[in-house]
């Protein structure tokens, strides 16, 4: 059960690329090679913070898994160092990962999440031991994909 969340993370990614994917558009890239190269950027980043984070068990990594998806965030230049919102560094993530027939769309998607996480001033890990801050904007970012339009 520890890992239920981020199971649930990395199936809406997929989720998320599969339906921008077959939107009928002209593709450019296979959806497998966009499917594959998300998944092993989050698998890596999860994978990596989790040892950076050094949990002294899985109960402590449990609760604490906001901080491990803020710290994928900053690795991939979401957040910023301080781990606020950097709308400019999403829109770098979204180019770099996405085709350009499928940004519009993707921005769209985002959004709504984005300008929550610009609005809010997210506590530092020192005030907020297990990320709950940021608890509303991840969950504004895994419910929006499944409504692509």
């Amino acid at each position: 059960m520890k890992s239920l969340p981020l199971v649930i993370f990395i199936g809406f990614v997929l989720f998320e690329a599969h339906e921008l994917l077959v939107s009928g558009e002209e593709k450019q890239r296979s959806c497998n090679s966009i499917v594959q190269e998300v998944t092993k950027m989050q698998l890596g980043g999860i994978a990596t913070c989790t040892k950076k984070m050094k949990f002294k068990n899985g109960k402590e990594k449990s609760k604490k898994m906001n901080c491990i998806l803020r710290c994928v965030m900053v690795n991939v230049g979401i957040l910023d160092d301080e781990g606020q919102v950097a709308s400019d560094r999403v829109e770098e993530f979204l180019h770099k990962f996405f085709p350009d027939y499928l940004i519009e769309r993707a921005n769209k998607t985002f959004n709504p999440c984005l300008e929550m996480g610009v609005t809010t001033k997210f506590k530092t890990l020192v005030e907020d031991e297990f990320c709950s801050t940021y608890d509303p904007f991840i969950k504004c970012l895994m419910g929006n994909i499944p409504n692509v339009s």
